[in-house]
């Protein structure tokens, strides 16, 4: 695999700098989105790239470039990474650009555009979920930055950071209400009967590519969920773009039911 990215129109080395000091990212003035390339082939392609767009509309960064361009980028930069062999993670960041000191964005801004990749390993090649519900941070329902992916990713790593001193691979946080939203690196499936649920947005949840897919085909219904449906679920599962549906096996240390998510889909 070759090492080249994209940033603003041009080609760089992936060792090249792109963004500069003064870029607004040191802010968390951005958004991203991770997409799955298989074989070449970028998957829901354009279903990431109407996101995108949709979380900088919400951060008020004027973004412009169309789905057509985007594609073509996507594919241009899998063929000079030579990254046709296996799965890959195409990384996408879109930031405010490059700006004066203080909070206030500049009326003129350009944003800084970077597309990058990266070999992906195969679901089975991930480690096992063990997960725990993160005592240290909570998600906030009430802003709009808790369903996008913006580059505010703080609170998911302190609960990230969490998971790794108790022993643990994943958290699960929940919201200022005490609801479950959303483990740090995917949404969340619960198994309850005979059916799978998963969070509302409105809980303060990451509007998930497989998430949205799953809730459109009425495969998952949306219901608020405390601590305690977890506990006592028929199963859970992390869901994302890179892993699909993986079981979590283990939650605060007790393994959990092991049955496949075709069971209830």
């Amino acid at each position: 695999m070759s090492d080249f990215i994209w940033y603003n129109g041009h080609w760089l080395s992936g060792r090249q700098a792109a963004l500069n000091a003064r870029d607004r990212i040191r802010l968390g003035d951005g958004v991203f989105d991770t997409m799955l390339s298989v074989g070449g082939q970028a998957i829901y392609a354009e279903h990431h790239f109407k996101r995108l767009k949709e979380s900088c509309a919400i951060m008020g960064i004027p973004f412009t470039m169309g789905q057509h361009s985007f594609n073509g980028v996507v594919a241009d930069l899998i063929r000079r990474n030579k990254a046709t062999d296996a799965r890959y993670a195409v990384n996408t960041l879109v930031t405010r650009g490059a700006g004066v000191r203080g909070l206030m964005p500049a009326d003129d801004v350009t944003p800084s555009v970077i597309l990058m990749i990266a070999k992906a390993p195969a679901p089975e090649d991930f480690p096992p979920v063990h997960a725990i519900i993160a005592q240290t941070v909570r998600r906030n329902e009430g802003s709009p930055l808790s369903r996008i992916k913006s580059c505010n990713y703080g609170d998911n790593i302190l609960a990230l950071n969490e998971a790794k001193q108790r022993g643990a691979n994943e958290a699960i946080l929940l919201n200022n209400a005490g609801y479950v939203t959303c483990a740090s690196a995917g949404n969340l499936l619960v198994a309850m009967g005979t059916r799978l649920y998963t969070p509302p947005l409105s809980d303060g949840v990451m509007n998930g590519i497989q998430r949205s897919h799953l809730v459109t085909q009425s495969k998952v219904e949306e219901r608020s969920l405390l601590p305690d449906d977890l506990k006592n679920a028929e199963a859970l599962y992390l869901v994302n773009s890179i892993r699909g549906i993986t079981p979590i096996v283990k939650l605060e240390g007790a393994d959990l039911p092991r049955k496949p998510a075709s069971h209830f889909l």
